[in-house]
């Protein structure tokens, strides 16, 4: 999929995709403005803001799990995972709860990031007055590519108008109006007529595009505003095409394209205008007037100082109790709004007192309120306008859980609930005490699915965070008979690590980062890993772990409650 999120500069001044009016220097308290509550869990309370809050938020940007602050000082303030070098510095897998300073980074004006939290990675890039054009992060989504992840210049991008990122292809309108785009030419993003899946490509004109004044990155797309106020569009993954007239749209005069999504939406001095692949531009009443649209799972507009969201509502991305398709505002704002960003599942607001405020998700410290807890309202950003920054909180204070423990009650004689020992790289706890457990039978008994987690499981597909861990094992058992395998039903008895055994178990350890699957790691010989059921009926499952691989090691009892 392709995030992206577009900006205009055009000398030194914001049109279009970043609207918004500046921050007012001379507003009050930047201390923060908002409030907010966890979706769920026990929140510890979070560092209070410094003293000394005399630095002003004047823009923002989000990435898959980070955001990235403008300073009214030209500086730039990130916080959230780094695992691309989102937060400027070398790719690492701490989190940032807290903002932390970019280095190298001056006299910015404005930010446009994209990218994604696979392949391609997360890239920031910001605008200097003289159009000086900075980026950092994800490697692959830069045109001279690929050297390090920290601030560096781009001169392919100097002087350049417009700026667009998307999951695996950017594009840049240049002085004399041309666009041009690299990355990703799959579903013919850059309009060079691949329509399947496409190689990485340097820069290269976007042909048959010319007097463009602003350029959008959307779902394995890409639009331009001409000069005329008339919208051309290419790429799409339904129906990939070369650069179309989009038809009923005239005196345009910002444009917007929502990240993960197809659709696109034009502002005109009289409506906002929304259409999805090449669909019928339809007004949204709600929108008329936005200064910025944004969105990648669910949507956000910024309107006469409103921040208005809606979409898929999960983890409180919308910032309010909203779940269908029409924008409402967002709770727990008392200031006006200058600029919002919107990431994977959360979004923040820059607010006109030169504080910010996030809500939503919050795995990686991605709302900045010194916790790792979802916020279903808006939630101030700690310390960002400090004038000096300390070392930043890890967010390990309070840490998101579950809201439902697992009842271990009717446990069979002889069953264990762990503690189990668990040795490897990709485990950040110093111990697994087993906190929640669960199993299904599946396949009329043919596998049986086990999962364990040192703290109660996350709603939906929500990752572990911070230190905590989660082991995930299926079990599997066949006849072979040639090369024919025939599943039997699981029964009591030893399962081992390997992919030509008769009876298999096929563990995953899952972190915050990564789910790594432990029975792709190169195993040393049949001894390298088993799993002893003991007891396995319709309520329960109890046994023994004792995997050894490479680097990883899983070694105690536990007991899980088979659900239907």
């Amino acid at each position: 999929m392709k995030h992206s999120i577009a900006i205009l500069i055009v000398g030194g001044s914001l049109l279009g995709a970043c609207g918004g009016k500046k921050a007012d220097p001379a507003a009050g308290s930047a201390t923060g403005s908002a409030t907010g509550s966890a979706t769920a869990g026990t929140a510890k309370p979070g560092p209070t803001t410094p003293a000394a809050a005399t630095r002003k938020v004047v823009k923002l940007g989000a990435t898959d799990g980070a955001t990235c602050a403008v300073m009214d000082n030209g500086t730039v303030r990130c916080w959230g995972k780094n695992t691309a070098g989102e937060r400027g510095t070398p790719w690492s897998d701490d989190d940032a709860a807290t903002p932390t300073e970019v280095p190298g980074v001056t006299g910015a004006v404005d930010i446009v990031v994209g990218g994604d939290g696979g392949s391609s990675g997360d890239i920031a890039c910001t605008f200097t007055k003289d159009r000086d054009v900075w980026c950092w992060g994800g490697r692959q989504m830069l045109p001279n590519n690929k050297t390090k992840s920290e601030p560096r210049a781009i001169p392919e991008l100097k002087g350049v108008r417009s700026l667009a990122l998307g999951g695996g292809t950017g594009y840049a309108v240049k002085t004399d109006g041309t666009v041009w785009g690299w990355g990703s030419s799959a579903f013919n993003a850059l309009a060079d007529g691949t329509t399947g899946g496409g190689d990485d490509k340097p820069l290269m004109a976007i042909a048959g595009v010319t007097g463009a004044t602003q350029v959008v990155a959307g779902q394995n797309h890409g639009c331009a505003l001409l000069g005329d106020g008339t919208v051309t569009c290419w790429g799409y993954s339904r129906d990939p095409r070369l650069p179309t007239k989009v038809e009923g749209i005239a005196g345009a005069t910002a444009l917007f394209a929502m990240t993960q999504r197809e659709e696109t939406c034009a502002v005109t001095p009289t409506e906002t205008l929304c259409f999805t692949g090449y669909g019928k531009p339809a007004a949204r009443a709600q929108l008329k007037g936005a200064t910025k649209i944004a969105g990648r799972n669910h949507q956000c507009a910024l309107v006469a100082g409103d921040v208005l969201c809606w979409g898929d509502n999960v983890f409180g991305s919308n910032g309010n109790t909203n779940t269908n398709t029409d924008p409402a505002k967002v709770e727990g704002l008392t200031k006006k709004a200058v600029d919002i960003a919107v990431g994977h599942v959360f979004a923040c607001a820059a607010l006109e007192d030169g504080s910010a405020a996030c809500w939503g998700y919050n795995q990686r410290g991605q709302l900045g309120d010194g916790t790792l807890m979802d916020r279903a309202t808006a939630t101030p950003v700690v310390g960002v306008n400090a004038d000096t920054l300390g070392a930043p909180s890890d967010g390990l204070s309070a840490v998101q859980e579950g809201p439902t423990p697992t009842s271990f009650d009717g446990m069979p004689a002889g069953c264990k609930n762990g503690p189990i020992e668990v040795v490897s790289k990709d485990y950040a706890g110093k111990s697994f005490t087993v906190k929640a457990a669960r199993a299904k039978s599946q396949l009329d008994g043919k596998t049986v699915s086990i999962e364990l987690a040192d703290h109660n499981f996350h709603t939906g597909w929500a990752k572990p965070r911070g230190t905590q861990g989660a082991l995930s094992f299926r079990l599997a058992k066949v006849v072979k008979t040639g090369d024919k395998r025939e599943p039997q039903a699981v029964d009591l008895g030893d399962y081992k690590l390997g992919m030509d055994e008769e009876r298999l178990v096929s563990p995953t350890l899952k972190t915050k980062s990564h789910d790594t699957s432990l029975i792709s790691i190169s195993l040393k010989g049949i001894d390298a890993g088993k799993l002893t059921v003991s007891v396995l009926d319709d309520k329960w499952v109890c046994g023994e772990l004792a995997i050894a691989a490479d680097h990883t090691t899983v070694k105690g009892p536990f007991a899980a409650p088979i659900t239907k």
